[in-house]
C-alpha cells in the first residue's frame, strides 16, 4: 500500500507526506485487539472500508464511491467515538484506538486520538490499495484539502 497524507501543519501552509512500502505486501491492515496483522481480511478498498467500519471506538461513516486521477475506490471519515474510553500504545492516558500500521519493513504507523479526524481515500491500484489521507484538527480545513487530494494526478 502507497499512503499520501495531507494536514495543516501549524505553520502556514499544507503539508503532504508521501509513505511508500517496498511492497505491495508491507502495509498491512491491523485489529485493534491484536495490534498485528489480521488474516482474512481483503485489502481491497471496499474490505478495508468494510473493516474500519466495524473497529470498536471508531465513528467511520458509509463509503462513498470517489475516483481520482484515473484511480477507483471509496473514501471515508473517521473520528473517535466520543464514548470510547479504551487506550492504545500512543494514547495513553487518554482515550485512543489504532487505525493503520505497516508491517517490516515499514514504520507507518497510526492511531486515533481525541480532537483528529481522518478522511481516507482508498483506491484501487493494481493488486494494492493506495490511499490518500486527510488528518485535520479543524474541520473547517476539511473541503480545503478534499479538494487537493481529489486533485491529484498519478503517472504511470
Amino acid at each position: 500500500m502507497v499512503v499520501f497524507q495531507l494536514h495543516l501543519p501549524s505553520s502556514a501552509g499544507h503539508l503532504i507526506r508521501r509513505f511508500s512500502a517496498r511492497s505491495p505486501a508491507a502495509h498491512r491492515w491491523i485489529r485493534a485487539k491484536a495490534n498485528q496483522a489480521e488474516p482474512g481480511i481483503a485489502e481491497t478498498p471496499l474490505a478495508i472500508a468494510a473493516e474500519l467500519r466495524e473497529r470498536p471506538g471508531l465513528v467511520v461513516n458509509a463509503p462513498r464511491k470517489v475516483e481520482i486521477g484515473g484511480l477507483t475506490g471509496v473514501v471515508v471519515d473517521v473520528r473517535l467515538d466520543p464514548k470510547w474510553t479504551g487506550t492504545c500504545f500512543y494514547s495513553a492516558p487518554g482515550p485512543g484506538v489504532p487505525v493503520m500500521r505497516g508491517l517490516p519493513p515499514s514504520d507507518f504507523d497510526h492511531s486515533m486520538g481525541p480532537g483528529f479526524a481522518y478522511r481516507l481515500y482508498l483506491l484501487a491500484n493494481g493488486d494494492t490499495t493506495l490511499q490518500i489521507e486527510i488528518q485535520v484538527v479543524h474541520p473547517a480545513s476539511l473541503p480545503e484539502l478534499a479538494a487537493i487530494a481529489e486533485g491529484l494526478r498519478f503517472g504511470q
